[in-house]
């Protein structure tokens, strides 16, 4: 009686099992589509050599950490713990480009702001002096008057 049990619980946890691998199946196709988008936001970042260092790193942490866990952990779950120590580098990535924006923008906006006050310096002093500065049509008039004349008395 007590091997009829067995075998009847022996049977039980095999479908178990099975429908359980099923279910994990159903991720891979996921995992692969949630990999391909990781590896387009790596390749959009402009610090996709410093994503694989920090990669690498991580991936080297990760290791560690999985030798220390259970040996026998499935694929699936190592290429989940990888995704995840990619998305950290991405964010870490963004977030230093951010930054780096950031800063640059400040810094256009200073020399943009000294700029506009230099233009607003020039216009007063310029505004200043005009009256004392003929503009340069009414110069040329005068200057085109003055070589007629000295061409009609060189005639006489």
């Amino acid at each position: 009686m007590d091997i009829e049990k067995m075998k009847e619980r022996i049977s039980t946890l095999e479908g178990e099992n099975g429908g359980l691998k099923t279910q994990l199946a159903a991720y891979v196709p996921a995992i692969n589509a949630l990999k391909d988008c990781i590896l387009s936001l790596e390749n959009h970042t402009c610090l996709h050599r410093k994503l694989q260092q920090s990669n690498n790193e991580g991936l080297k942490d990760a290791e560690l950490a999985n030798h220390s866990a259970d040996q026998k952990m499935p694929d699936e779950f190592s290429e989940l713990q990888d995704l995840q120590t990619r998305i950290k580098a991405v964010e870490k990535a963004v977030i230093e480009m951010e930054s780096f924006v950031t800063q640059e923008n400040i810094n256009a906006n200073t020399k943009l702001e000294a700029a506009m006050r230099q233009i607003e310096e020039l216009k007063f002093k310029g505004g200043s002096n005009q009256e004392n500065v003929r503009p340069t049509s009414e110069i040329s008039e005068l200057e085109n008057g003055l070589l007629t004349k000295d061409i009609m008395f060189d005639q006489i």
